[in-house]
Order: C-alpha cells, then structure tokens, then sequence
C-alpha cells in the first residue's frame, strides 16, 4: 500500500461499500492475513490436541488479531467510535458492510426525495438553478 487508506463516506461513494470491503479482503490475503475471514475459529485447543492443531489455531487467532488491527487502522476515527468493539475478523468486516450498506440507502432515498420534491422559484437562470442541485448534492455526499 502506497499511502494510508481510511475508509471514510468519500470512498464509500465512489465505489460503494462492497468494493471496500473486497479491497482490504484483498490488501489482507496479500500480507496473508485473511485465514480469520475464510476460515471459522478452530475449536480450542486440549491436551488432547496435536501439533498440526495448535498450529493452526495459533496461525488463526494471529490472522485473527492482525486484521482486526489492521481494519481498525484504517477506518477513520468519526466512524470507529460507532462500531462496537469486535473480536472476530469475519463479524467485524460483515458489521461494517451492513452498517454501512443501509446507510448508504438511507443518504440515496434522503437525497432523492430532496431532490424530486424542489421547485424551481423562478429567482435565478439555469446554471444558477443547476449548481444549487450539484451543491446540494455534494452536501449529502461528504
């Protein structure tokens, strides 16, 4: 990654919630990080458990804390502070795609129905007229 990626309202609108989401899923198989979000957690372990277990519970729960650190990073903070804490990488990256799906729902119908329901008051000519919409598009945009 060249620069520091938040994930904020600007990116969630140029490219939607789930571009996001298939963006750091990839950034995470990349460093090989991901084995939290493919795989469910491994039973815990026992005395009875072999090596190749422990192995792969350690080799989970890393991937585990590594991309929960990682998610973290790089969500900006105004939208952190609503996200309840966590502890597994699959929730946590499924919590952040719903919320966000249906608040972006929420923006596009809130916007629509501004938009549709406006009456042009005849005080000022077309590009005037326009930027007024593209202004008050912007608004809900940022």
């Amino acid at each position: 990654m060249a620069g520091r990626h938040t994930y904020n309202q600007q990116n969630r609108h140029q490219g939607g919630v789930e571009k996001e989401s298939e963006q750091v899923k990839f950034y995470l198989s990349f460093l090989d990080l991901d084995l939290a979000l493919l795989e469910d957690k491994y039973a815990a372990i026992t005395d009875s458990s072999n090596e190749e277990e422990i192995f792969y519970h350690k080799q989970w729960e890393r991937s585990n804390r590594l991309s929960i650190m990682f998610l973290r990073m790089i969500i900006a903070n105004n939208i952190k502070t609503t996200i309840p804490q966590i502890e597994n990488a699959k929730e946590y990256i499924m919590f952040v795609v719903e919320r966000f799906r249906s608040t972006d729902k929420s923006l596009t119908s809130t916007l629509m129905a501004r938009l549709t329901t406006m009456k042009h008051d005849g005080s000022s000519v077309g590009p005037d007229w326009l930027i007024k919409l593209f202004m008050i598009t912007l608004i809900y945009f940022l």
